[in-house]
């Protein structure tokens, strides 16, 4: 009966601490978000998405975007990619068709694109 014990125990360790330390959408102490955060629909309330459709996903670093953010489609294809500094999209940027295929790519800053960069057909 100790070893069936064990067992269980240790699976359920295995099983559920990942489920809890990778838990997303987080704020600390002093409420700022930080970590990987999913925001659906039901948070933004874009139209013709679900509300628990994944409209946006990305990091935070004390309540400001940071690295790689990706925009969906609502049928679920990415529509973008866009890598952020200090909350502002600064960096590689890839557009996206609804059917999946690249649109645009390069480097994006101010809101435009800068330097060269490619466009699809």
């Amino acid at each position: 009966m100790v070893i069936k014990n064990q067992y269980i125990y240790f699976f359920l360790s295995f099983l559920l601490i990942p489920m809890f330390s990778f838990s997303q959408n987080k704020t600390d102490d002093n409420n700022r978000k930080q970590g990987h955060w999913v925001f659906t629909n039901k948070t933004k309330g874009l139209p013709g998405y679900k509300d628990e459709q994944i409209v946006e996903e990305g990091d935070f670093e004390n309540n400001r975007k940071v690295g790689i953010w990706t925009f969906y489609f609502n049928n679920g294809k990415i529509k973008h990619t866009l890598t952020y500094f200090n909350n502002k999209p600064n960096g590689s940027a890839t557009f996206y068709y609804k059917n999946g295929n690249i649109r645009e790519k390069g480097n994006w800053k101010n809101n435009r694109w800068v330097g060269n960069y490619e466009m699809y057909y």
